[in-house]
């Protein structure tokens, strides 16, 4: 429905557009003009039946065979995602430690986080933490704030701010009654969809930096 939307809009678009530019041309060039306009959407339409709906859908064009999209990856990288989010909410709620870096990939993923000290008692109540959060069954909900409200909140989980200046309203991610964070990633509905959590390895990256890599079970 959205794409027949915008498809509607985009003819309605050159419809003002024909008669923008033919009311500023003299009249005996205005038919001109609204054929060349016209003809504009002949080749448009070929070009997308060449190439376009490959680019949009992934199936194989005219000209262009697409890359068909894996439903399993992108499935694997949300869970992924969301696992990471109650991760970095947990060690922030714990130790108030925010994130330095980190990759996310479908097996497994890997976070960097101000931690001075990791015992192993913090590395087993980070990851029972984590888990109690995911096995709650909590949902995950998109919102969106202003640039004011946003900066009058705790959203920010990294060390340093990387949210761009520029931006008026900035999405957020929220485990709902637990955490919220901003950021733009994909998702699942409710973390109990990840199933469990378990902390493969840790790593010591610096004097205040410790890395934790994560796989789901």
């Amino acid at each position: 429905m959205t794409s027949l939307s915008a498809v509607l809009l985009g003819l309605l678009v050159q419809v003002g557009f024909t008669l923008l530019t033919s009311g500023l041309v003299r009249k005996k060039n205005a038919a001109h003009l609204v054929m060349l306009t016209f003809s504009a959407y002949v080749f448009a339409f070929l070009a997308y039946y060449a190439v376009g709906h490959a680019l949009q859908s992934g199936l194989h064009g005219f000209l262009l065979r697409g890359i068909p999209i894996d439903s399993r990856l992108m499935l694997d990288i949300a869970l992924m995602l969301v696992a990471g989010y109650v991760l970095v909410g947990a060690v922030y709620h714990l130790y108030d430690a925010r994130v330095t870096g980190g990759a996310i990939y479908p097996d497994r993923a890997r976070m960097d986080f101000t931690l001075e000290d990791l015992s192993r008692d913090r590395l087993a109540a980070i990851e029972a933490e984590t888990n109690r959060v995911i096995q709650e069954g909590r949902r995950v909900l998109v919102r969106w704030m202003s640039r004011e409200e946003f900066e009058r909140a705790d959203l920010v989980r990294l060390a340093r701010n990387l949210v761009p200046a520029e931006l008026e309203r900035i999405r957020v991610i929220e485990i709902e009654g637990f955490d919220a964070q901003a950021d733009g990633g994909t998702h699942v509905a409710n973390t109990r969809e990840i199933g469990r959590l378990v902390i493969t390895k840790t790593e010591n990256k610096g004097k205040i930096n410790r890395r934790l890599e994560i796989a789901l079970v």
